[in-house]
């Protein structure tokens, strides 16, 4: 398999992991707070891909060891951590103990449109008319499904939670590059 099909296997194995994780987590959520299921997760997480490192026999080899941190790049990495890693799952699991799984699922989307936004503002990327007109048809969906005034399902607390937590997550490109002397002066 090339590098490539490997990827986009690897990606939408991911995707299909993350669009089944929503309405189990509806599930689960009753019966545990948003914190211990966050860090569930995470745990799991880490775990998991501990096990992948393992079964390809690279854990502990000198081959699989990335280059050491710097001080420099624990503000850096601190940042993305609590913004990508807190912030980002509690404010999408307490919205979604406000919202149905349906709602929440098609609010997550915001990610996709709001990752172009920062990318635009931030590193000046061109974005050609098919890809407007798709982050448009994107922020319009969710708009029209925040808004719903026949549906009284959508709590405005879960929707503005929801809208954070996909917002949280194109936040951590913060440890890409380019980004790091903007981050640096926000610092």
């Amino acid at each position: 398999m090339t590098p490539q099909a490997k990827g986009a296997v690897c990606g939408l194995i991911a995707a299909a992991l993350f669009g089944i994780s929503v309405p189990l987590t509806k599930r689960v959520l009753p019966g545990i707070s948003p914190l211990l299921l966050a860090a569930l997760f995470y745990a799991g997480a880490g775990l998991g891909l501990m096990g992948c490192e393992w079964a390809k026999g690279r854990y502990g080899s000198r081959a699989a060891r990335e280059a050491a941190l710097r001080r420099a790049d624990w503000p850096l990495l601190m940042g993305v951590v609590c913004i990508g890693g807190v912030a980002g799952p509690l404010l999408m699991l307490s919205g979604l103990q406000r919202l149905s799984g349906t709602l929440a699922s098609l609010l997550l989307n915001l990610e996709t449109p709001l990752t172009i936004l920062l990318a635009v503002g931030l590193f000046r990327e061109h974005l050609t008319r098919q890809e407007a007109a798709g982050l448009l048809l994107v922020l319009l969906g969710a708009g029209f499904v925040g808004y719903l005034p026949f549906d009284h399902s959508g709590d405005p607390i879960g929707l503005l939670a929801l809208s954070g937590a996909a917002l949280c997550w194109p936040s951590t490109i913060i440890s890409v590059s380019g980004w790091r002397r903007y981050v640096i002066r926000c610092w």
